[in-house]
């Protein structure tokens, strides 16, 4: 009787550690998963900032205005821009840089 007490309490020290195991595994995926979203939102938000920069950089020069563009904040970020027309640009070229 002594030995099947022992084989069962050994039994059920397994299957608790393959339980943590498991547990263990499913909170670091998790925590992964979580560092994967944050980046992702992050790089979207940057994403949106450079577009309104460019975008608001095309509004200016489809006024004729070609001077910088303050630093701006927007949903959390901000960006700036400056507009030249480099000599190595053809005319009625410009470049945006930000």
């Amino acid at each position: 009787m002594t030995n099947k007490r022992g084989s069962v309490l050994i039994m059920s020290y397994m299957l608790a550690t393959v339980a943590l195991a498991f547990g263990f595994a499913s909170v670091v995926r998790s925590l992964n998963e979580q560092n994967v979203a944050r980046r992702h939102h992050d790089l979207a938000r940057a994403f949106q900032l450079a577009e309104s920069g460019v975008d608001t950089a095309l509004l200016q020069l489809r006024g004729g205005n070609t001077s910088p563009i303050a630093l701006t904040t927007l949903a959390g970020g901000t960006y700036s821009a400056t507009i030249t027309q480099p000599a190595w640009l053809s005319s009625g070229q410009y470049l945006v840089q930000g």
